[in-house]
C-alpha cells in the first residue's frame, strides 16, 4: 500500500511543471490519486516524499550530470560519434533557447523544487502524534538541502531566475517574476543554514550517505565562495575541518570505490544502488569503456560519450598517482592485444576516475558519486585564506591534499609547496590543485565561473584529436550564462532572455 500511495503521489509532483512547459494529464483515472491531504499521515509517508526526490534525480544520477549541470569545459568534451545534436550544440557553445536539452534541466531542476516544497510545507504541519522530531528535523532538513543544491545549479546556469516557494498542486501561476541573483543566493544561504540546524551529525545503517549537518555546513562554504565572500567561505569551511567528522583516506583510489562509499571523506554523495551495465550509475558504459571496445562483455560495448581533454590528462605530472586513478590510457581485448589510448577511437585516455580496478564492471556500477568531499573543503579553505591575504595560513591544507596524492611515497609528485609564496604564486597552486585532485567530478565549470577564466580556458583549447568540432571556436562572453528556454519565456512573458541570446 505505501508504494502505491507513493507512485501517485509523485505521479501528481511530475505532472506540476511549475513555469516550466504544459505537462499532458496522466491517463490513470482519478480515483486512481491519493490526495496530497490523504499523505504525509505518518512518519513513513514523510520520509518515502523526501526519498521521492533522490529517486526523481535519476539523470543527475547516472551521468548526464557531467553535461547538464557543470557544462562543457577544458577537462571533458564530446568526441565525434556522438551525434546528438541538441547535446552537441551545447558542448561546442553554439545552444539557444530553443535547444531542448536546455529546457530538460530547467524543468528537472524546478521539479526537484517542487518536491521540496512540498515536504518543507506538509511535513511542518505534521503532528507529534504523526512523526517524531527527529524524524520530523532531518527529513525538512533533507529537503532543505535539495531545494538548495536545485537553486544553485540553477542560478549559476541562468542567472537571473524566478523562486518558486509554493507547493500548490491544483494549478499554479505560470506568470512568476524572475528574482535576482543576489536574491536567490539568499535563499540558498537560508535553506542551508535552516538545513544545517535540523541535520543530525551522522546516519548510521540504512542510512548511511544521506545529508547530515557537515553537509549543510560544506555546502554553505561552497555557495559563498562562488560568490567570492572569502570570509564566509572560509569559516564554513574551517567549521566542517574542525567538526572532526571528515578526514582524507590514505588511498585516493578509496574515494571512489563501492568498498569504501559514505566514508570520512564523503560529505555528501549521490547513491547508486547495484544495477547491471547500461543502468546504475552508467560510470562504465558511458564514461570508461571506449567506443568499439569490448571490455563490456555481454553488453552492446563501450559508449565513452564524454572523454577529456588530451589538456585534461597533460597537466599532471608523470607520476601524480591521481592520473593512474583517474584516467584509462589502454585496455586488453578479447585477443589479448593492449590497446593503447591513441588508438582509442576517440584518441585519448578516457575517464576511469568513478571505477575499482580490482572490482568487475559489474561490480563498479554501484559506486556513489561524490558531491562534495573533503579534500574540495580543504582547497577551498586554502584558497580563501590565500584571497584574505593570509596566505601561510592556508598551506597546510593545500599541502595535505598533496600529501595524500603521493600515496605513501614522499618522494613521487607532487611535493609540497613552500611556506613564503607569494598570493599570486599560491593562487596558481590551488587552481592547478583543485584541477589535479577534483578532476571529472563536476567542480571544473563553476571554477572557472568563480576565477572568472571559463572563456578564456575554453579558447586555449587545442582542437580534439578525433576531429570534433573546437568549443575554442565558438565561445563567446556570453556563453558564461545559458539562455533561458524558449518555451518558458513564451509561457511567462516576466521573464527576460540572457543577454547574447535574443
Amino acid at each position: 500500500m505505501e508504494n502505491y500511495r507513493l507512485k501517485y503521489l509523485l505521479g501528481l509532483i511530475v505532472c506540476v511543471m511549475i513555469i516550466l512547459t504544459s505537462c499532458d494529464v496522466l491517463e490513470q483515472p482519478a480515483e486512481d490519486f491519493i490526495e496530497l491531504d490523504q499523505y504525509f499521515q505518518d512518519e513513513n509517508e514523510a520520509i518515502a516524499a523526501v526519498n521521492a526526490i533522490s529517486d526523481e534525480a535519476w539523470d543527475t544520477k547516472i551521468g548526464s550530470l557531467s553535461q547538464h549541470g557543470h557544462r562543457s569545459s577544458d577537462e571533458v568534451t564530446n568526441p565525434t560519434y556522438w551525434v546528438n545534436e541538441r547535446q552537441r550544440e551545447i558542448n561546442e557553445y553554439r545552444m539557444d533557447g530553443s535547444n531542448i536539452e536546455v529546457e530538460r534541466h530547467w524543468r528537472q531542476h524546478y521539479r526537484y523544487i517542487v518536491m521540496a516544497n512540498l515536504v518543507i510545507t506538509r511535513v511542518a504541519n505534521m503532528t507529534p502524534d504523526q512523526i517524531s522530531q527527529e524524524v520530523k528535523d532531518w527529513v525538512m532538513g533533507e529537503a532543505y538541502v535539495w531545494r538548495a543544491d536545485s537553486y544553485f545549479k540553477l542560478v549559476t546556469l541562468f542567472g537571473n531566475i524566478p523562486i518558486i516557494l509554493t507547493d500548490n498542486m491544483e494549478g499554479l501561476e505560470i506568470e512568476v517574476p524572475e528574482s535576482p541573483v543576489e536574491d536567490v543566493y539568499a535563499l540558498i544561504i537560508s535553506d542551508l543554514e535552516e538545513a544545517e540546524r535540523l541535520l543530525p551529525a551522522e546516519f548510521t545503517g540504512s542510512d548511511r550517505g544521506r545529508p547530515i549537518e557537515t553537509t549543510a555546513t560544506a555546502y554553505l562554504s561552497r555557495v559563498y565562495m562562488q560568490q567570492r565572500n572569502w570570509e564566509k567561505g572560509a569559516e564554513y569551511a574551517k567549521k566542517v575541518i574542525d567538526s572532526g567528522r571528515h578526514w582524507l583516506y590514505d588511498d585516493f583510489k578509496h574515494a571512489f570505490s563501492p568498498l569504501f562509499e559514505n566514508g570520512p571523506e564523503h560529505i555528501w554523495s549521490f547513491q547508486i544502488a547495484r544495477q547491471p551495465i547500461g543502468r546504475g550509475s552508467n560510470n562504465a558504459w558511458f564514461f570508461a569503456a571506449p567506443r568499439g571496445s569490448n571490455v563490456l562483455e555481454d553488453f552492446r560495448g563501450g559508449l565513452a560519450s564524454y572523454v577529456p581533454t588530451i589538456e585534461a590528462f597533460n597537466v599532471f605530472e608523470e607520476d601524480d598517482y591521481r592520473r593512474e586513478v583517474s584516467f584509462m590510457t589502454e585496455y586488453v581485448d578479447n585477443d589479448g592485444n593492449t590497446i593503447q589510448w591513441q588508438n582509442f577511437d576517440a584518441p585519448v585516455p578516457h575517464i576511469y576516475k568513478f571505477n575499482d580496478r580490482t572490482l568487475s564492471w559489474e561490480e563498479n556500477q554501484d559506486v556513489n558519486r561524490p558531491l562534495i568531499r573533503y579534500s574540495d573543503i580543504l582547497l577551498l579553505y586554502a584558497e580563501a585564506m590565500n584571497e584574505l591575504g593570509l596566505t601561510d595560513q592556508g598551506l597546510p591544507y593545500l599541502n595535505m591534499v598533496r600529501e595524500r596524492a603521493r600515496n605513501g611515497d614522499p618522494n613521487a609528485a607532487p611535493q609540497d609547496y613552500p611556506m613564503g609564496m607569494s598570493q599570486n604564486d599560491f593562487r596558481d597552486a590551488v587552481h592547478l590543485e583543485r584541477r589535479l585532485e577534483l578532476v571529472f567530478e563536476g567542480h571544473r565549470v563553476r571554477d572557472l565561473l568563480r576565477w572568472g577564466t571559463l572563456v578564456e580556458s575554453i579558447r586555449a583549447l587545442s582542437d580534439p584529436a578525433d576531429g570534433a568540432p573546437n568549443p575554442a571556436d565558438y565561445i563567446q562572453e556570453h556563453h558564461i550564462l545559458w539562455p533561458k528556454p524558449t518555451t518558458q519565456i513564451e509561457l511567462n512573458p516576466l521573464l527576460n532572455q540572457n543577454p547574447g541570446y535574443d
